[in-house]
């Protein structure tokens, strides 16, 4: 993979971990060695593959592929400056999804493994269904939900708890493995609002509400059964 003549004297290879980098956009590693690149239709990218190599004048090419197609991108569409190129990319179509390479060259030799990013369709993420409070105690309370489509991307599940008449925020929570919260350290008796999302790279879903969340009595046992009013509904935005 790394074409050795001397010591400190190599041929490029991929610079960070082996799949290069990104630049106005955010990308997250998906298959090893590939870099995921969530995109709209229409959104430009700025897509950098950087490698190590010495000497450090590098020569790019860019390549894209798909199921149907592959060519080398126009030299027009990147611009280089030493171990890094920064290609420009706009989806157009459905058929602009694909997998972009990149290699570089210098004079030791030709990089042997490009580095790779997988571009895919990508848009905010689904909002949250069926979300229920389970267990509960004057002073903690558990909340499930279903995660929906994640939009292409990596989510993250966001829950915001108000003060059912102050409207004053009492806390927030961040899920990153599922949409499961614990909210503690409530004020016995208390009733909430809870505003709960998910969330990745290109924002926020729609919010989907509990309302009329309310937490035992002191004198409550904990662990018995909800008789009070709990209503869920989606919030759209126009």
């Amino acid at each position: 993979m790394v074409l050795l003549v001397k010591s400190g004297i190599v041929a490029p290879v991929c610079a960070t971990g082996g799949a290069g980098s990104l630049s106005a956009t955010e990308g997250n590693f998906g298959a090893p060695g590939v870099v995921v690149v969530g995109a709209s239709l229409e959104e430009k990218l700025s897509v950098k593959c950087e490698v190590a190599a010495d000497p450090s004048d590098v020569a790019f090419v860019w390549q894209f592929s798909n199921s149907g197609e592959g060519f080398e991108v126009s030299p027009g569409r990147h611009i280089s400056n030493g171990t890094y190129s920064v290609l420009a990319y706009t989806p157009t179509s459905d058929h602009d999804y694909g997998t972009l390479s990149c290699s570089g060259s210098n004079a030791i030799g030709k990089q042997t493994t490009p580095c790779l990013f997988q571009v895919v369709p990508a848009g905010r993420p689904a909002p949250l269904s069926n979300c229920s409070v389970g267990n509960r105690s004057a002073e903690w309370a558990e909340v499930e939900c279903s995660p929906g489509f994640d939009g292409g991307l990596p989510q993250a599940f966001l829950l915001e708890a108000y003060d059912a008449r102050s409207m004053r925020l009492r806390l927030n929570a961040t899920k990153t493995d599922s949409p499961l919260f614990r909210l503690t350290d409530l004020s016995p008796g208390s009733s909430l609002r809870l505003v709960l999302y998910a969330a990745n790279a290109k924002g926020r879903s729609e919010p989907t509400v509990l309302e009329d969340v309310s937490l035992w009595d002191a004198e409550k046992r904990t662990g018995e059964s909800f008789n009070g009013k709990l209503t869920m509904y989606l919030l759209s935005y126009v």
